[in-house]
């Protein structure tokens, strides 16, 4: 037993750290002298007053064991994946606001970028528009990709069955040429199959 030179309870030694310094602790047991609880309020406390440090602090020391940490996080989130999915749908809806300011400060970064694509595919789509595709199916289709997204929780695209631009074949941007399915799928599939195409090309 051990008290708190804090809160000035008897509490058992497992309530209390050991200290890098047995000399410190009581009766050399190597102790801190506050109980963790304790030691935790004064550790937030302290932070909460010291910021500017903290943040230098924690800088410094990722810049120092930069790799190590990755590599112990990699480990750790292989490790407890529900757990890391778990938190992270936690902090999305507690950080709603700021994760779309995140967002929204990544895309203008990249605006340039994201328009030459968004033009370069709606050149193509315009080159491989039929006059015959039928506007109002392909409506539907771009409405319950957005339906299913927001009912199921994970994004659902628009694919093109037969992709528009690939080196081995160019489809059309019409109703029949068209599904929906979830975004996962489609980036694996990307433009390299669709149905019945060559197996020497598979």
């Amino acid at each position: 037993m051990k008290e708190c030179n804090t809160c000035k309870q008897n509490l058992d030694d497992s309530m209390f750290s050991r200290t890098s310094n047995i000399y410190k602790g009581l009766r050399g047991l190597g102790l801190r002298p506050s109980c963790k609880k304790c030691s935790a309020i004064k550790a937030a406390e302290w932070n909460k007053k010291n910021k500017e440090k903290v943040v230098a602090r924690d800088k410094s020391r990722w810049l120092e064991k930069k790799e190590q940490m990755l590599k112990v996080r990699a480990v750790w989130v292989s490790k407890n994946k529900e757990k890391m999915a778990e938190y992270m749908r936690k902090w999305r809806i507690k950080n709603k606001e700021n994760e779309l300011a995140i967002a929204k400060k990544s895309r203008s970064k990249r605006v340039d970028a994201i328009r030459v694509l968004r033009n370069a595919r709606r050149a193509i789509e315009k080159q491989a528009f039929p006059k015959w595709a039928n506007k109002f199916f392909m409506s539907e289709a771009y409405s319950l990709a957005r339906e299913r997204s927001k009912d199921m929780k994970i994004k659902w695209e628009v694919d093109h069955i037969v992709p528009l631009n690939s080196k081995l074949v160019c489809g059309l941007h019409s109703h029949t040429n068209i599904q929906v399915i979830p975004r996962c799928i489609n980036k694996s599939k990307s433009n390299k199959t669709w149905p019945n195409m060559p197996m020497e090309n598979k």
